[in-house]
């Protein structure tokens, strides 16, 4: 996960290489943790935010509603919660059109 991060940093042009790892790591971690542990969690944001700073939406969104579930059996309070929940949030209502979008 880390050298997935690394190689973000270094060079926009790593995204294959990045996705592919951080997508390894996610395989692990699912066989190593619960299903709603924070690592897991963790590592859906980063793979969430690397597709959606390439501007590619609708491929962070199954991972943005995976995070969403998880995040419901955190404990509200939490920072794993909190990060999880902004992160998946700010990838699903960018994908509802700013003329659909309803404001308190």
């Amino acid at each position: 996960m880390c050298i997935g991060r690394a190689e973000n940093y270094v060079s926009a042009c790593n995204f294959q290489s990045v996705l592919r790892r951080y997508e390894n790591a996610l395989k692990i971690a699912r066989r190593i943790y619960p299903p709603y542990h924070h690592e897991l969690l963790r590592l859906l944001q980063f793979i969430t935010t690397l597709f959606y700073n390439e501007g590619k939406l609708h491929d962070a969104k199954p991972y943005a509603e995976e995070m969403l579930e998880i995040c419901k059996k955190l404990p509200s309070s939490s920072d794993p919660y909190i990060k999880g929940m902004t992160s998946a949030l700010h990838v699903i209502t960018n994908l509802i059109p700013s003329n659909q979008r309803k404001c308190c």
